[in-house]
């Protein structure tokens, strides 16, 4: 059974208060023997078929573990500000490098949290293709420009860091969405990730073994990126009220991320959302019927879980029928 902890100003955090990950086709094929076995770890035993049922153990945090990350992140924040360009842009380099060499593991890791293959592998390839260099290229050049010439004067459009960026993936697709905030740190901000409670294997596995690998071969500060579990409520109520913590990114549903904002600049923060959409395709007359049936098929991917598939279908009235 594969160990997870968490990571809290440079460090590896075993909280002693643990959760356990199982195997997702076993969840399905044996719903009742997998939490017998869960049940039975939680209390301390150790069934011999625990491996078979279980794939992993992790750790979960508390609010104070969380105020610790605060900290860590903040004092961390103050010195990777200061770090030249061309370090920061290093990092993400090597994210890209590390991503890479850990490709099979990956997507082996989204397959056991419930991932069917070919979603596994699409994720994998969004992630490679947000940190190749074609990519990295444009946001480094985004961070200093040259904007234009006014007279004698040179105009510049420069983007400075914020501080503590703290980071709410999604459910889903918490691994491959996380990892666009990793580009905070072109910037020169801090992060904390709270990986999601009930399936945070492949998102810890990726901040720590891929981007925390390249913060710390690069000189990276300690506390620069942790990760916590916990309470979301209680978490995020931490970061609104607390005067060190400058950005919420938060991925999830409409109704909370909006409240979220609300109280977030009301306590003068940045609020950056990805919320729930309503996706319209539009099927139009003397369009190619079979491939719109394909498109609208998609709908169906990944239990219909993939945020930017179709929700609504408006057909036109003349291929209605058809």
């Amino acid at each position: 059974m594969e160990q997870f902890s968490l990571f809290v100003d440079g460090k590896d955090v075993d909280t002693g208060k643990y959760e356990y990950f199982p195997y997702s086709d076993q969840t399905i094929l044996d719903f009742k023997k997998t939490y017998q076995i869960i049940t039975k770890l939680k209390k301390g035993e150790i069934p011999e078929d625990a491996d078979k049922y279980v794939f992993a153990r992790y750790c979960v945090g508390d609010n104070e573990l969380n105020k610790k990350a605060i900290e860590a992140a903040y004092k961390a924040s103050k010195i990777m500000r200061d770090m030249p360009i061309a370090k920061r842009r290093k990092i993400l380099y090597d994210v890209h490098k590390n991503l890479v060499a850990n490709k099979d593991k990956i997507i082996n890791l989204l397959a056991i949290e419930g991932h069917p293959k070919k979603l596994s592998q699409w994720e994998y390839e969004a992630m490679d293709n947000a940190f190749c260099k074609t990519t990295l290229d444009m946001f480094k050049d985004s961070v200093w420009e040259e904007a234009g010439t006014i007279g004698r004067e040179k105009v510049y459009l420069v983007r400075k860091a914020d501080g503590v960026v703290v980071l709410v993936p999604p459910k889903n697709a918490a691994a491959s969405n996380s990892l666009s905030a990793a580009y905070c740190f072109l910037a020169g901000n801090a992060i904390i990730v709270k990986a999601p409670l009930k399936a945070p294997i492949a998102t810890i596995f990726v901040w720590k073994n891929i981007i925390g690998k390249a913060l710390k071969d690069n000189g990276a500060p300690d506390g620069i990126m942790n990760i916590v579990i916990g309470n979301s409520k209680v978490i995020m109520d931490e970061w609104i009220e607390n005067p060190k913590v400058n950005d919420i990114f938060f991925f999830g549903e409409s109704d909370n991320g909006l409240e979220i904002s609300k109280r977030a600049h009301n306590n003068n923060k940045k609020a950056i959302l990805e919320l729930s959409g309503n996706d319209n395709m539009f099927v139009w007359d003397g369009c190619d019927v079979e491939g719109a049936t394909d498109s609208a098929l998609d709908a169906f991917l990944g239990s219909t879980q993939i945020c930017m598939l179709p929700k609504n279908i408006i057909v036109h009235e003349k291929i209605y029928d058809k």
